[in-house]
């Protein structure tokens, strides 16, 4: 054949087409992105409206029913479905597979638009928002010791950043933990006493923790912007707010109010082995390679773990990069063991010279 020809003429040219290809296919197959599950676009959109102290059945007829008719006249709805609990409605529209995710957004969002008017009119904001099953961690990293959650937690932001400039991490979540908060304790005798009500307390803060603008100096070739520092540095400062004047006597935040240094109110919680635990949730984008990513979140532990506190430590679990690269070897040994059983029945059955 003319093919087997000029390939038996041009035999060099040949192994270095080869080789290119081989080196090509090697560098392509590196540059892949490793996943165990194929990326599925599932077109479901969920509808969540909070409102507050008001019953499930209640819900319903205010919240769900109005919402519901309107998406009912969206095309390709395969299924609409609402759980209703006592001051939330969620809404869930299931569109069929051939519909895009960015459109069923788009017209959900018009059509809960048009239920607006429909809609008590002090009820919250409708979040809109479109379930991605890929945004599932993909690997926890918890970090316990015998130390307070606040140390734990500070040392659980500094990983935060270290691990959010990963090439691929879409997003690091943190569960557990304490945040310091300064807390207002107002009390009512004082304030009717002094005729004030929570809002002129409420209102003097916000005021008085801004830093503002304050204009420009220029000199010659120069221009310097100045700004008024006015944010609050400690809690002395706090307490020394004027709320109002009264008989020309100037009343302070501490003459209304207990003023200290506390804790917010926990809204998430993180324990391991039953003891208390900070911990980080990795996500990464769509497409990105799971063992490289989690190898990097690795090489990062290792080096911060050297600096932790005596007593702290770090767990990781949940890894699926573990299976995955289970998953990669023996893809990678059955290829080879299959190509090298090809090449051995060629030389068998054409022998060395011919091959």
């Amino acid at each position: 054949m003319k093919i087997t020809k000029i390939s038996l003429t041009y035999k060099t040219s040949v192994f270095v087409l080869l080789f290119i290809i081989t080196i090509s296919g090697l560098v392509s197959y590196t540059g892949l992105p490793v996943e165990s599950f194929p990326s599925i676009k599932q077109p479901m959109v969920i509808v969540s409206v909070p409102y507050m102290g008001v019953t499930p059945e209640d819900m319903e007829t205010l919240i769900a029913n109005p919402i519901e008719k309107k998406l009912k006249e969206i095309n390709k709805i395969n299924e609409l479905k609402s759980t209703n609990l006592e001051g939330y409605t969620n809404i869930t529209a299931k569109f069929e597979s051939d519909m895009d995710i960015d459109e069923a957004v788009r017209k959900v969002r018009e059509k809960v638009d048009q239920a607006r008017p429909d809609l008590p009119s002090d009820v919250d904001e409708p979040i809109i928002q479109e379930i991605n099953f890929e945004n599932i961690p993909i690997m926890l990293v918890s970090i316990m010791g015998n130390t307070s959650l606040v140390q734990l937690k500070k040392i659980a932001e500094d990983l935060q950043n270290d691990f959010e400039q990963i090439p691929g991490v879409l997003e690091v979540k943190l569960t557990g933990g304490l945040e310091h908060e300064v807390h207002v304790d107002l009390n009512p005798h004082r304030l009717s006493y002094y005729n004030l009500g929570i809002a002129d307390v409420t209102k003097a803060i916000r005021n008085e923790n801004l830093t503002m603008p304050g204009g420009a100096i220029e000199g010659g070739r120069l221009r310097f912007s100045v700004r008024i520092p006015g944010e609050f540095k400690s809690v002395e400062t706090i307490k020394h707010i004027v709320i109002k004047q009264k008989d020309g006597r100037a009343i302070y935040l501490s003459d209304l109010a207990d003023v200290f240094f506390g804790f917010k109110d926990q809204t998430s919680y993180a324990r391991l082995n039953q003891k208390p635990a900070v911990t980080l949730s990795i996500l990464k984008r769509s497409g990105e390679n799971i063992i490289q990513i989690s190898d990097r979140v690795k090489q990062i532990l290792n080096k911060a773990s050297a600096r932790f506190p005596s007593g702290v430590s770090y767990i990781i679990s949940n890894d699926q990069s573990k299976n995955i690269r289970r998953m990669v070897n023996d893809l990678e040994n059955n290829i080879i063991s299959g190509l090298i059983l090809v090449v051995l029945v060629l030389y068998f059955f054409m022998g060395a010279r011919n091959g």
